[in-house]
């Protein structure tokens, strides 16, 4: 696999969220690439996020049967969380259905404030998986928590790579909506 393959698996040319996948780590990939071993999907994702998604998609009188199969086709999710967890994430939830959108920004260099490198292997390792996910699936942005570096003091002769995210960086609520997406978590 090369770092084209595994950008192309993440931004999927046919997918309607693929304009907000940031190129900077697949970029800084090396040109050839051995994916490793997936992590287990976190044990919480399925009783802690998917359950409480679909409890709340239920009509009040249970489930509508028509809409059982896609009810979570109308949620669009943002994973915010310390590095390679977030993509971890991102790929658990490719498992359940959902598109990962990865929104970092920071670019990986010796002596860097921010060390994406966890999260560049996770991209690696994650691509045969996600790659298999319909473009149309709702999305769910990936972001690192840390990307501002909290607590980290910059010194001189340090690389400063850290990011921000904006409005900018994500879809419009009107077309959020046009994409059949009515709840953003």
């Amino acid at each position: 696999m090369n770092r084209t393959e595994v950008h192309r698996c993440w931004c999927l040319p046919e997918s309607p969220w693929s304009r907000w996948v940031k190129p900077v780590l697949f970029a800084y990939l090396d040109e050839e690439l051995e994916p490793g071993p997936l992590p287990p999907s976190p044990g919480w994702l399925l009783p802690e996020v998917i359950r409480p998604l679909e409890m709340a998609s239920q009509t009040e009188g249970g489930p509508t049967p028509y809409r059982a199969a896609h009810r979570l086709r109308d949620v669009a999710l943002v994973i915010d969380l310390p590095g390679a967890e977030g993509t971890q994430m991102g790929i658990g939830l490719a498992e359940k259905g959902f598109r990962p959108i990865p929104l970092y920004n920071a670019v990986p260099a010796p002596g860097a404030t921010i060390d994406v490198r966890p999260i560049m292997a996770a991209l690696v390792n994650g691509a045969g998986l996600v790659g298999d996910v319909a473009g149309d699936a709702p999305p769910a942005f990936l972001l690192d928590a840390d990307r501002m570096g909290q607590g980290r003091a910059v010194q001189a002769g340090d690389f400063d790579n850290r990011s921000v995210c904006t409005a900018a960086d994500f879809p419009s609520a009107a077309l959020l909506g046009t994409a059949g997406i009515r709840r953003v978590v």
